[in-house]
């Protein structure tokens, strides 16, 4: 992997913006340097099996239930008034379903301080895909 410095800067003044901020959300930190790719960052989820991936160049933050890509229709039919209420839909992420909200897209390639109000959004975001976890209907 080749680093990519303003990557790995980017990541780095995201971690200690979120540790700074929103020291509830279990960021998950990785040390040393970022290659081009590295720009989707995870959060520890209260709920075991779950996670959570803000994935900045996609624009979205995903909740994701691993193991549960081909019932992601199943997730959205039990689910469906709390997620329409909170503005989420349902996706189908690999081998997981994903309770999926928009936020902002970040490119990790620009001054991170240019997007402070962006991060804001998208830590209250997160918080609030967290805080849907223990009410979502699905079996493990």
């Amino acid at each position: 992997m080749i680093e990519d410095i303003k990557v790995t800067e980017f990541r780095n003044k995201y971690y200690k913006f979120v540790q700074g901020n929103y020291n509830y959300l279990n960021v998950k930190t990785v040390k040393g340097p970022a290659g081009a790719r590295a720009v989707w960052i995870g959060f520890d989820s209260l709920k075991k099996g779950t996670i959570i991936q803000h994935k900045s160049d996609r624009g979205y933050v995903d909740l994701e239930i691993s193991g549960y890509g081909d019932k992601a229709a199943e997730l959205l039919k039990a689910n469906k008034e709390l997620l329409l209420r909170e503005g989420f839909s349902v996706a189908k992420a690999n081998k997981s379903a994903a309770v999926r909200a928009v936020v902002p897209e970040l490119d990790f390639h620009k001054p991170f301080e240019d997007y402070i109000d962006e991060m804001h959004m998208i830590c209250k975001t997160i918080d609030k895909l967290e805080g849907i976890v223990t009410e979502l209907k699905y079996e493990v």
